[in-house]
């Protein structure tokens, strides 16, 4: 399993001797770059991608920054989630992200391909810890399970990036 992009917006993405690459310069198109050929694909903008084995997963600026789905071989493009998604973070078979439209913290399951809300409260930033998840919002800085379940506040400052 490939490494989660930072939160960047994961403008870069490496696939074993790939790269993928958005560019925001023109506003569209993803290149993928091997053996110093590229190919590139002007119907698709992504932002904030990861990768597994198979797949590159990304919100496509061109569909709405919806959650979409690449993949690696063929380069056959599945829409996942049709809300917009904002961090996209991967932990384990989980990806994790901001719905932009209350936002909130999500996770799309890989193996069931459903969401689960984690955080039913807006929050502004979250980062992805071995032990939780730890998320920012008005009320100060938080650390919860993946599941969202336990909640505990370690801060009372607000984290903006």
């Amino acid at each position: 399993m490939k490494t989660n992009n930072i939160q960047n917006g994961g403008l870069i993405c490496q696939i074993d001797d790939k790269v993928v690459i958005g560019n925001k310069v023109k506003g569209t198109g993803m290149y993928w770059l091997q053996d110093n050929k590229y190919q590139e694909l002007k119907e698709i903008m992504p932002w904030f991608m990861n990768a597994d084995e198979a797949y590159i997963y990304y919100s496509d600026e061109m569909k709405d920054r919806y959650l979409c789905r690449m993949a690696i071989g063929d380069r056959v493009e599945v829409t996942l989630i049709k809300e917009p998604v904002y961090l996209l973070q991967r932990h384990k078979n989980d990806f994790f992200y901001i719905n932009e439209k209350n936002r909130q913290l999500y996770c799309y399951g890989i193996e069931d391909r459903a969401v689960h809300s984690i955080i039913d409260q807006e929050i502004s930033n979250f980062v992805i810890t071995q032990e939780g998840i730890c998320y920012s919002n008005e009320r100060g800085i938080f650390m919860t399970s993946f599941n969202g379940r336990e909640n505990e506040k370690i801060s009372k400052h607000q984290a903006i990036r």
